[in-house]
Formats: structure tokens, sequence, C-alpha cells
């Protein structure tokens, strides 16, 4: 099965060499987002369920890398919006919706996912979720969610991949564990895949409590 993290080096190396051949862009990615947090020590008993709040992904920074000079702006909108609906979908998935937890199985995680990258996330379940420790909580409490973006522009002006940066951090809640802090950073690489903007790469890091993964 092949390691994602050297489906990450082939994509990134692929799409330099596309850029360079035709128009002779540079193309790098951003500087991570800012290090997270250090992880909050102990815990405080939850006095009751918190009902589920709805996941609002922010998008930050936006950048346009033109292969041919064109830039068709209607389309790279609907890509931006497509862009954040996955990964709205996603985390609201992998850490927000109880419903989608399934006992730490997260069944409809690889609708999200594209080709080899819908495999992989199945064996990456832990690192692109909250893995085995949705057991242990009721509801978990977004603080932030934020994307940055850089999206590859073809010949003809229309987006034909984006690098997305994604920032989340929440606080979980467990009748036995309290609260925890809970902390998530990923690169995905996602590209139009039958009407909509799947992800077809991914690196991800994240911790949960006081513990990392």
């Amino acid at each position: 099965m092949p390691d994602p993290r050297r489906t990450w080096t082939w994509l990134l190396a692929g799409l330099a060499a596309v850029a360079l051949i035709a128009g002779g862009v540079a193309f790098w990615l951003a500087p991570d987002p800012a290090p997270m947090e250090e992880p909050i020590t102990g815990s405080s008993p939850v006095p009751s369920p918190t009902p589920t709040s709805p996941l609002v992904v922010e998008v930050g920074r936006v950048e346009e890398i033109a292969v041919g000079g064109r830039l068709d702006r209607g389309d790279i909108r609907t890509a931006v919006g497509s862009v954040r609906d996955t990964l709205t979908s996603l985390y609201t998935t992998a850490f927000v919706e109880p419903t989608g937890w399934a006992g730490g199985r997260f069944p409809q995680l690889g609708r999200s996912f594209a080709g080899d990258a819908r495999v992989e996330s199945r064996r990456d379940v832990k690192d692109l979720t909250l893995g085995p420790t949705a057991r242990e909580l009721e509801a978990v409490r977004p603080r932030r969610a934020r994307v940055n973006m850089r999206i590859l522009v073809g010949a003809e002006g229309r987006p034909i991949s984006t690098i997305a940066l994604m920032e989340f951090r929440a606080t979980g809640l467990g009748p036995t564990i309290g609260e925890i802090p809970i902390q998530h950073q990923g690169r995905y690489v996602l590209r139009p895949v039958e009407g909509r903007w799947l992800v077809v790469a991914y690196d991800v890091r994240g911790h949960l409590g006081t513990g990392g993964r």
C-alpha cells in the first residue's frame, strides 16, 4: 500500500514540474501555521452533555499560481467554496459530530477522499480523527478552524489542484475525562473529482489532551 507521505511528496513534485514547464512559476508551500499551543494538563468534570456546535471553517489566505497567466475568478471562487465544504465535512465527521464517530471507527471518513488516499485514510484513521478517544467523549466544542489555500490554475484559467493548510482547535468533553484540548493540523492536496473537490494526498499531525500523536 502506498505510503501517504510518499504520495504527498510525489504530488508536490508533480505540481512543481507542471508549473515550471508551463510558465516558469516558482511553487513552494507556505510555512506551517503557527506552532500549536502546548497541550493543557489536567481535566475538569463535565456536569452534563454539551449540544453539538456546528463547525464553521474560516478561509484565510488564498493564493493563485497561474500556469498560463489566465484566471477565471468565478471558477476560483467556486473552487475555494468547494474545498472549504470538503474540509468542513471532513473535520465535522472526524472531530465534531458524535453521530459520525461510531465508537472510533468513523465509517463516513472516506467520503472526503479519492483514489489511493481514500484507501489510506482507513489505515490512518487514528491520525485523521479523534481515534479511540471518541469512545470517551460526548461532545466536541470547536474553538478555531481556519484554512489557507494555494490554488494551481491551469492554462485555461481554471483551478486544477489546491493545497490547503488546515488548523483546527477544539475542546472535547466527556463524563469521565472531563475537558481535553484537541489540536490538529493538516496539509491536504485536493483535486476536482466528478464535480467535487476531494483529498488525494495529506500530511497531518495532532494532539489530544496531554498526549501527542
